[in-house]
């Protein structure tokens, strides 16, 4: 995976939701420390899916493939539809995912 910058429209985005990501610095897989060590992984697209070993043993890889949204063209509208969906999406999977970890769901 070649790690891209965020876009603006994401930027612009997550900032509505008090997320400021105009500082964030995307990072090649290959550079992230141990790893190997990490106990849930998450990916987002076919592309980050296929870069995990597929005998990664202590590791739980889920595929949460969804459109990016910063792909999206048309109105300010569309686009910020497509941000809200994707949004909406990993927030519903986050909030089954950590209530079957810890039993509650973030807000």
């Amino acid at each position: 995976l070649t790690p891209r910058s965020v876009a603006d429209s994401t930027i612009k985005f997550m900032k509505t939701k008090g997320f400021d990501l105009s500082r964030v610095v995307p990072h090649a897989l290959h550079t992230i420390p141990n790893l190997e060590y990490y106990d849930v992984v998450i990916a987002f697209s076919k592309e980050a899916l296929k870069a995990f070993p597929p005998d990664a043993r202590r590791m739980i890889i889920l595929d949460w493939t969804m459109d990016d949204p910063s792909l999206v063209q048309g109105s300010e509208e569309v686009i910020m539809n497509a941000y809200e969906e994707t949004y909406q999406n990993i927030k519903s999977h986050l909030n089954d995912l950590i209530g079957a970890i810890i039993g509650s769901e973030i807000k």
